[in-house]
């Protein structure tokens, strides 16, 4: 007899993003020559304003507590026009940054064409479901959001 087993809730739905940013502050001193903790950059591309007391607001909270526990220069761009989504991922690639979250599945194709171009910085799709060398797809079980 088979009997189907849903999947337990993600005890932790953050880890994702933890790794993300872990295997690329790792890699911030491998490079020749010393980079100070200010030369490591963080980015986020939002789709709305971060007083939205939801979505981008949180998002940005999480950039800054890399700033606060990591130094990292942070900077954001909130967008909803998608005719700049690629300029706008650019910019921060362009800019040193060494991590950008895309902040929607909006931004996953432009994400993905633009990270071809800068391999040397990670970009982390929020609720994507595409990946590259360089790209990560974060996607959570909503309705597992209240177990």
């Amino acid at each position: 007899m088979t009997t189907d087993r849903a999947r337990p809730p993600a005890r932790f739905p953050w880890l994702p993003i933890l790794f993300a940013f872990l295997v690329v502050a790792g890699g911030v001193g491998c490079e020749s020559g010393s980079r100070s903790s200010s030369d490591f950059r963080v980015a986020v591309l939002l789709t709305g304003p971060v007083s939205d007391d939801g979505w981008n607001q949180s998002a940005w909270e999480g950039v800054l507590a890399i700033r606060d526990q990591l130094g990292a220069k942070v900077s954001k761009v909130e967008s909803l026009d998608k005719s700049q989504f690629e300029e706008n991922l650019r910019q921060f690639a362009a800019q040193g940054t060494r991590l950008v979250f895309a902040h929607a599945y909006e931004f996953q194709d432009a994400t993905l064409r633009v990270a071809a171009e800068f391999p040397q910085t990670t970009f982390v799709v929020i609720a994507g479901d595409r990946a590259a060398a360089n790209v990560g797809a974060v996607h959570f079980t909503l309705e597992q959001a209240t177990y």
